[in-house]
C-alpha cells in the first residue's frame, strides 16, 4: 500500500483489477467515488485489535485508527472494505468510510447488554465446524447454523476428525439431524490422505470463507493445511474429556496461495447468542414448511384440529428435541428483540434530552 495511491483519473477503471485477487468487485466499484484525493486508498480489514485495525490492500498491510461510529454494526470489522486516509502520524491511517456489506455475520455480544457483535464481513461461504468425537452437539450446530442464515452467506458444515468415527459417514449423517438442502455437509480429515479434498470446491479465485465454531474441533488445524504453513498456533485436545483449546485468539483475514481465495478464522466460541431470528426460517425450513401445512393461520400447533406439526411429531416425521429447540430459539429471538427495542428507546431518550438541554443552554 503506497504512500500515495495511483493517478485517480485512473482509479475507477483500475481499482476492481488491483483489487479484485482480495474480493473487490464491480458490486463495490460502484460505491467508490470517481476520484480519491490523493491521501485516500481502498482496503480491506484483515484484523480487528480493538482500538486498530490492520488494513491490507495494494501494498503492504497498513495499521489505521476504525473512527468512532455511535451504532457498533457501522464498525468496521474483519473483512469490511474501506475508503482510508494516511495521516502522518501514529497510526498512519485513518477509515474515513465504511462500504456496503454483501453479507455479515453477527451475534449477541457477551454480556448483559443488547449489543451486537460482528464476527466476519463480506463472506462468500462460513463454514461451520464440528468434530466426531464426544463433544458433538447438534443443538449448537442448528444455533450456528441460524447466525449464518442471517447474515446472507452461504453456510456449509463440516464434519472434521472423520477418521474417528468408524462407522464412517452414513452414520454421523443420521447425527446431524434435519439439516435442510441449504447447506451442504462435508466430511474432512487432516490425518487421512485426500482428506481435505471435499473442501477444494469451496475455494475460488477473489471468494472469502470463514471458519466458526467451538474450540477444539479442528478450526486452527485446517486453517494451517489450507494456508500451507503452521501460521495458526495449534493446541492438543485434552484426552480426558476431548476437548481442545482456544488456538485462535482473534479473527484475522488471510489470503489463501494457489489463488483460492481468502480466509476468515475465529476464535473457538463458548457462546453463540442470536442478534436476530431471521436465519430461523432457513435453519428450520423443514418446521417452517409444516407450520405453513395447518389447517388454520393462526395454528399455535398445541391441541388445535388439523395441526401438521403435531400430526409430524406423532408419525416421527419431527423430532421432538428439534422442535423444542426451535421453539427455545424462537423464544431468545424475540426476548432479544424488546431487549433491543427497549435499548433504542433509551438511547433515543438520552438524545432528546440533550438536545433538549442545548436548547435551554442557548435560549440563556
Amino acid at each position: 500500500m503506497s504512500r500515495h495511491p495511483p493517478d485517480t483519473k485512473r482509479a475507477s477503471t483500475t481499482l476492481s483489477n488491483d483489487l479484485n485477487d482480495l474480493g473487490f468487485g464491480p458490486d463495490l466499484a460502484s460505491h467508490v467515488p470517481e476520484h480519491l484525493d490523493g491521501d485516500s486508498f481502498i482496503a480491506r480489514v484483515a484484523a480487528d485489535h480493538g482500538a486498530l485495525l490492520t488494513l491490507i490492500g495494494r501494498g503492504p498491510p497498513l495499521v489505521a485508527r476504525p473512527g468512532v461510529p455511535t451504532d457498533p454494526l457501522d464498525r468496521p470489522s474483519v473483512g469490511d472494505w474501506v475508503i482510508a486516509r494516511y495521516t502522518g502520524g501514529d497510526p498512519p491511517a485513518m477509515v474515513t468510510a465504511l462500504l456496503p456489506r454483501r453479507t455479515v455475520l453477527v451475534r449477541q455480544s457477551t454480556g448483559l447488554a443488547a449489543r451486537p457483535q460482528i464476527l466476519a464481513a463480506n463472506v462468500d461461504r462460513v463454514l461451520v465446524v464440528t468434530s466426531m468425537n464426544k463433544d458433538f452437539n447438534v443443538n449448537r450446530l442448528e444455533r450456528y447454523l441460524a447466525v449464518v442464515a442471517a447474515s446472507g452467506a452461504e453456510g456449509v458444515v463440516v464434519v472434521h476428525k472423520a477418521d474417528l468415527e468408524p462407522a464412517g459417514e452414513r452414520a454421523w449423517r443420521a447425527r446431524l439431524g434435519a439439516i435442510p438442502s441449504a447447506f451442504r455437509v462435508v466430511f474432512t480429515s487432516v490425518v487421512v490422505e485426500g482428506g481435505l479434498r471435499p473442501l477444494e470446491p469451496l475455494l475460488e479465485p477473489g471468494g472469502t470463507i470463514a471458519l466458526i465454531g467451538s474450540s477444539g474441533v479442528g478450526k486452527s488445524t485446517l486453517s494451517n493445511h489450507l494456508l500451507g504453513g503452521d501460521l495458526q498456533r495449534v493446541q492438543s485436545q485434552r484426552l480426558d474429556d476431548d476437548r481442545g483449546r482456544h488456538t485462535t485468539t482473534g479473527r484475522r483475514l488471510f489470503v489463501l496461495p494457489g489463488d483460492r481465495g481468502l480466509l476468515i478464522d475465529t476464535p473457538g466460541m463458548r457462546e453463540l447468542g442470536l442478534w436476530s431470528g431471521t436465519g430461523l426460517a432457513e435453519a428450520f425450513a423443514d418446521i417452517e414448511r409444516l407450520e405453513r401445512s395447518c389447517r388454520y393461520r393462526d395454528c399455535g400447533h398445541g391441541s388445535e384440529e388439523g395441526c401438521a406439526v403435531q400430526d409430524a411429531l406423532s408419525d416421527g416425521r419431527l423430532d421432538e428435541r428439534r422442535w423444542e429447540h426451535h421453539l427455545k430459539l424462537q423464544r431468545e429471538a424475540e426476548f432479544q428483540e424488546r431487549r433491543r427495542s427497549k435499548a433504542e428507546s433509551r438511547a433515543s431518550g438520552r438524545a432528546f434530552a440533550k438536545q433538549v438541554r442545548a436548547h435551554k443552554k442557548e435560549a440563556w
